[in-house]
């Protein structure tokens, strides 16, 4: 045998049909199995197991997920995807990225100290094959507790005197890096358009009365040439240099008790006039007159200092008609970072790379001016789909995933974050402003297949081997480039998929043929398992292993571990079979068929759908449970077929034991119509609802079990199923010899006749003289089924 792994990009089809629609993610589909580890530094490891016997490239790309390209990482060699070959016996391939150091102070800091990125292998179709996540320590961590608590400094901790010799006689100052270093990085309250904001305490008393002043300086140079004057009567002069002044009485208190005193008066706005006892705690002080600088003055009346506040200075003054001295003590700054802007979106949005084409998984990660954080589901709102938040909580990056949507077109552009199921907000609470942004990527053309994808098998067949292939043949016939009619497919393995799996044939309504298999497919005995697949928002769902086989065969493969969910055509094997031969197919007791919430037509364990005078469903077994969401509308629901329309069953049986409410159904067929339909030799086990649209018919009957005596046998032609494990015997409706893993079982109905024979020489001595049943009756040989079962003994006499 040979491989042949040619993948083609043609050009011109770039519009992926609408069974992109049905796809419910991306999967990993390839010959060989991959993993990716980090084992040292920035080093990733892809390993490939499996068939290392053969050369296989595959694709790489580096997704930002709270760690953003060009910034926290370069890529390697400066790009941020590229291509590994796996050449014969190759088993590993190492590539390394290049990591940074951020610059932009929105970058540097986090919600905690590490960010992550995620390094990704995906094959040549865009389907992710691995991925391992990568998280890094960068600069310093932010919490809210931190970044936007209140600060208290300490710029006096003694007794300061003040005289009436002006302000420059009581000049006191503080440094506020230990602010910073204590609440947030500098850096990243200017980067979060933070607001400083802050008050003075102290606690004062005086020994004559007089009037007392108070300056506060930030950021200034207030020695003697840079201090405010002109103090006098309560009114504390001019404030040029100063950003607050205030003047104020203590009222006569010439004791030793010291009593408090903030500023600004918070409750009171600038060049207020008197105002008795504004202070807690303190019934004699009075405030004369406060100034705020321009700008200086916040929302809730504290002083406004700049974001990059350097240093902190405190002047004092008195006066009055003789000794004004005051005294103060405990002199403190009370500061806070006040976080009122929202926040807003960088300019510097990346997408991961790989191939972007429809029905891809894409990343897109949107910058921040500051730290952000997650709460439920946002979305991020594009013109290629609807995609989900992933990553980036607690970063200033936040990393969207999805789906490149079956209508994108042109390039992409971001039109804004949903917020109906979660929220982004910055760590002061404040919400992200609504952006749009033209990321400017382009749509690929999309990445389309061939037969020359496929190994080619010794007689000519294309081999089913992986998902990939499966994913290959249903590329193929759903683009509408090959039903694939004269084509054989051989499956040479049992195969293990997952909720992506695309049905192979889809039809867009009864009137339009789209694409359909119009091959043979020989499943040779193995098995397909592990599909799931929900759709119930088309009116026509088509979901099956094959949706929809028009005039080609599907044979000998079994459905495991799955659920079909949809509300029109859902079956086991094939949805929509159109003269077509579905034969010697098993359908296990662990798939179910769910009919969706809007209702149901159409559903059945092995075929939903067989239409016309050639479709055909022979020596089939099914144990499929049939289930519904909506029990008011449902239609044709059977153990073996949903609806049968001029098409032949025959041979079939229906061991499972559950087919839900419906209109019409059947143990064998839900509804069945049409003057050439033929119903032949089939039984269900346990389902009490009649085979047909709730009555037994010939051809569809509860089965009976025959129980057959020592060399006591059946006569009549055989035909054997082997892969589904069913031997028809007689001619038209007679028996059924059913092979469960080793154990035989004979089915037949309700008035339905058996031929008897005793296969062996009677002992010498002795002579069959006929057979004995425990139920029915017994006529020259002929054993008429009962309403029960049955056991057949031969009656030996000597």
């Amino acid at each position: 045998m040979k491989r042949t792994f040619t993948k083609r990009l043609n050009s011109i089809l770039t519009l992926v049909l609408t069974i992109v629609a049905l796809m419910a993610g991306q999967s990993a589909w390839a010959m060989s199995s991959f993993t990716v580890s980090n084992p040292t530094g920035s080093t990733f490891r892809i390993t490939r197991t499996g068939n290392t016997a053969i050369s296989e490239t595959i694709d790489w790309r580096v997704v930002s997920l709270s760690a953003i390209a060009g910034i926290h990482f370069t890529g390697y060699n400066g790009d941020y995807s590229g291509t590994v070959t796996f050449n014969v016996n190759d088993t590993y391939k190492d590539v390394t990225i290049a990591e940074s150091t951020p610059g932009d102070n929105a970058y540097k800091y986090q919600n905690g100290t590490s960010r992550n990125y995620r390094f990704e292998v995906l094959d040549r179709n865009g389907d992710i094959l691995a991925s391992c996540d990568r998280s890094r320590d960068y600069g310093t961590s932010i919490n809210s507790t931190n970044a936007f608590g209140e600060k208290n400094l300490t710029i006096n901790s003694g007794t300061i005197t003040v005289t009436h010799d002006g302000y420059a006689q009581a000049y006191h100052s503080v440094t506020v890096n230990n602010y910073y270093s204590a609440a947030a990085p500098k850096s990243y309250l200017v980067a979060a358009g933070a607001q400083l904001r802050m008050t003075v305490t102290f606690d004062a008393r005086e020994s004559d009365d007089g009037y007392q002043y108070i300056q506060i300086y930030a950021n200034t140079t207030a020695d003697k040439d840079h201090t405010d004057t002109g103090a006098k009567d309560g009114d504390p002069g001019s404030y040029n240099y100063a950003r607050y002044v205030a003047g104020f009485t203590i009222d006569g208190n010439v004791s030793s008790t010291y009593y408090p005193y903030t500023f600004p008066v918070t409750s009171y706005d600038h060049n207020c006039g008197y105002h008795a006892h504004p202070w807690s705690g303190n019934s004699n002080g009075n405030l004369e007159q406060q100034y705020f600088k321009s700008n200086c003055r916040a929302s809730d009346g504290r002083l406004i200092v700049p974001t990059d506040l350097s240093s902190l200075y405190v002047r004092m003054d008195a006066s009055g008609n003789f000794g004004d001295t005051w005294y103060c003590q405990n002199l403190k700054a009370h500061i806070q970072a006040v976080d009122v802007t929202a926040p807003t979106v960088l300019n510097n949005y990346k997408v991961s790379g790989g191939r972007h084409q429809k029905g891809a998984v894409i990343y897109v990660s949107v910058p921040f001016s500051e730290i952000v954080t997650v709460t439920g589901t946002p979305t991020l709102n594009t013109s290629w789909g609807v995609f989900n938040y992933h990553a980036g909580s607690g970063s200033n990056v936040l990393t969207f995933k999805g789906e490149i949507s079956s209508t994108a077109s042109g390039t992409l552009y971001a039109s804004g974050i949903g917020t109906s199921n979660g929220t982004v907000r910055d760590l002061a609470g404040n919400s992200f402003t609504p952006f749009t942004k033209d990321i400017g990527i382009s749509l690929d053309s999309d990445y389309v297949w061939s037969t020359s994808d496929f190994n080619t098998l010794d007689d000519g067949s294309c081999e089913i081997y992986t998902k990939l292939d499966l994913r290959h043949l249903a590329l193929m016939v759903n683009m509408n480039l090959n039903k694939c009619e004269g084509l054989t497919f051989k499956q040479t393995q049992d195969i293990t998929c997952d909720n992506t799996y695309i049905p192979i044939g889809y039809l867009v309504d009864n009137s339009v043929e789209w694409s359909c298999f119009k091959g043979t497919y020989d499943g040779q005995g193995h098995t397909v398992s592990g599909i799931t697949i929900s759709n119930t928002s088309y009116s026509n769902s088509y979901i099956a292993l094959f949706g929809y086989v028009k005039e080609g065969t599907v044979k000998k493969v079994s459905l495991a571990n799955s659920t079909f969910t949809g509300n029109y055509y859902v079956g086991g094997i094939v949805a929509h079979n159109v003269n077509g031969t579905v034969q010697e197919c098993r359908v296990e007791s662990t798939v179910t068929i769910k009919a969706g919430s809007n209702g149901a037509s159409c559903h059945g364990g092995i075929v939903g759908d067989n239409y016309g005078i050639h479709a055909k469903v022979l020596g089939c077994v099914s144990a499929a449970k049939i289930q519904n969401n909506n029990k008011t509308n449902h239609q044709e629901c059977g153990g073996i077929a949903g609806y049968n329309y001029n098409g032949a069953i025959q041979d079939c049986l229906y061991t499972g034991t559950t087919i839900e409410a419906a209109d019409q159904k059947g143990g064998i067929v839900g509804f069945s119509e049409g003057s050439n339909a033929t119903i032949t030799n089939n039984y269900y086990t346990s389902v009490s609802i009649g085979g047909v649209n709730g009555s037994d018919q010939d051809g569809a009957r509860r089965a009976r079990t025959v129980t057959l005596g020592e060399n006591v046998a059946l006569v009549g032609n055989e035909t054997a199923y082997n892969v589904s494990g069913l031997t028809a015997i007689g001619t038209g409706n007679y028996a059924l010899r059913y092979n469960d893993g080793g154990t035989m079982t004979y089915y037949s109905g309700e008035g339905q006749t058996l031929t008897l024979d005793y296969n062996a020489t009677p002992a010498m001595g002795t002579t069959c003289d006929g057979f004995s049943a425990t139920a029915g009756t017994i006529s020259d040989n002929t054993l008429t089924m009962p309403a029960s079962d049955v056991t057949v003994s031969a009656i030996i006499t000597d």
